[in-house]
């Protein structure tokens, strides 16, 4: 979501946050032991410059995916102690105004960081940073997959 799971945000076409589940078959939080399937999301944003939506595959350690405007998401998360904490990079499709205001140049890439319950709740917004400014995001599951 570059940067959680997670981000090319546009205004009026914006883009989705990443933000993260874990996956199941084999990402375990070592301290409490709690598992997460992988799965595929719908993304929801806002950010202080407008909103966007997106879709998110969160799972086996990677997050990907890509908004309306095009933009791509790569990155990857670790779980530690019930929490997804994870890296991804937005790369902006052609020139685009994020939903922090921010603006890209095709091709350029902003960083994405989030850190997430491991049992994301639908109807909860979640916080992330899109390129070191603030963006609400709220998931809601797709469908798990393998």
């Amino acid at each position: 979501m570059t940067g959680a799971f997670v981000l090319a945000m546009a205004v009026p076409l914006p883009a989705f946050a990443a933000t993260v589940a874990v996956p199941a078959q084999a990402q375990r939080s070592e301290a409490s032991g709690e598992v997460v399937t992988p799965a595929l999301y719908a993304v929801r944003f806002v950010g202080a410059a407008g909103g966007g939506r997106g879709s998110l595959y969160v799972g086996h350690g990677i997050v990907s995916g890509v908004d309306v405007t095009g933009g791509t998401y790569d990155g990857s998360y670790g779980v530690n102690e019930g929490r997804v904490h994870g890296i991804a990079s937005m790369r902006a499709l052609g020139e685009t105004q994020l939903v922090t205001g921010q603006r890209l140049d095709g091709g350029q890439a902003l960083e994405i960081r989030f850190e997430l319950p491991v049992a994301i709740d639908e109807t909860a917004t979640y916080d992330i940073t899109v390129g070191g400014q603030p963006v609400r995001i709220q998931l809601r599951k797709v469908r798990d997959l393998p």
